[in-house]
């Protein structure tokens, strides 16, 4: 009996591991901007109605009208415009963690079917820096943001890119930061934000970062979670 609940702990945290490392990012593909989900930097596809909240600033710093394009897989974000940055939000919903693994429902629909670990809300916001603008040091106003200190578009390998970690607007601390593929959260000391939300991310190579973070807050008066997950992600090209 033991054992069997042992392995089913077991299959749940591996489970855990999988659903919540997926990253959510914005790419340019073939001249057009697509908000990416996957894991390890490798695309997967995923309902394109849950990419919301698509928002975008000029280099003046005015806001610029976004739409959201559903393909079959995915969904692109496209402008009149002349944006410098641009992001959006993909609204995971409702999910479980169980002894069985993680299930896409919610708290009061899973009561008394699953043995729950968690009930969570997630919620995965995504940036792209398209190009040098003093504009890119500024946030954009999602929920939960990762701003860059510095322009990202100066920056060389070898550099360091100062970020902060906002919720609300206010700094964050703790908050496990890193850029790539991988999972921080695994190594001995991972690279987390200080007192005021701050972290130095390290530039090891040429093309496409994906800095990333990533945070849990207690919910209050939701009857479907207990937990709102909240990642970030901000891409930009390194030449």
């Amino acid at each position: 009996m033991r054992k069997t609940i042992f392995l089913s702990l077991m299959l749940a945290l591996l489970v855990s591991h999988t659903v919540m490392a997926h990253d959510t990012w914005i790419q340019k593909r073939d001249g057009e901007l697509v908000v990416f989900r996957g894991h390890e930097g490798k695309a997967e596809g995923y309902d394109p109605t849950l990419v919301k909240e698509a928002k975008a600033v000029d280099a003046k710093g005015t806001p610029v009208a976004m739409d959201i394009k559903k393909n079959k897989e995915d969904a692109c974000l496209s402008t009149q415009g002349t944006p410098v940055v641009v992001a959006a939000l993909y609204d995971s919903g409702y999910w479980l963690k169980t002894t069985e693994g993680w299930k896409k429902a919610t708290k009061r629909e899973g009561t008394g079917k699953y043995n729950i670990v968690e009930a969570l809300k997630s919620k995965q916001f995504c940036k792209n820096v398209l190009t040098p603008c003093p504009e890119n040091t500024k946030a954009v106003g999602q929920l939960f943001e990762i701003v860059p200190l510095k322009d990202p578009m100066t920056l060389k390998v070898g550099d360091k890119l100062p970020v902060k970690v906002v919720m609300d607007g206010k700094p964050v601390e703790g908050v496990i930061v890193a850029n790539g593929g991988g999972h921080e959260s695994e190594k001995k000391n991972p690279l987390k934000t200080d007192k005021d939300g701050v972290a130095q991310v390290a530039i090891e190579k040429k093309g496409l970062q994906l800095v990333k973070a990533s945070h849990k807050v207690p919910i209050k008066n939701d009857p479907d979670a207990d937990v709102l997950h909240l990642a970030s992600t901000v891409t930009f090209i390194v030449q």
